[in-house]
């Protein structure tokens, strides 16, 4: 999930922010993909830096 900055406090977010990172969410989110999907919190910054290392490594 991601907001603009200006929405970063924002209640509604931020709970729903909450109820996805339950434990119950995150171990039916794990069995119902089969292992493959993983809760992770990152800056926005290394986020973005993550999907353009991804994506170099998909152009080889």
């Amino acid at each position: 999930m991601a907001a603009r900055a200006d929405q970063k406090d924002n209640a509604d977010y931020q709970k729903v922010v909450r109820l996805y990172a339950s434990r119950a969410v995150q171990d039916e989110v794990r069995r119902t993909s089969n292992g493959t999907a993983h809760h992770v919190e990152l800056p926005a910054a290394d986020l973005q830096a993550e999907v353009e290392r991804i994506q170099k490594q998909l152009r080889r």
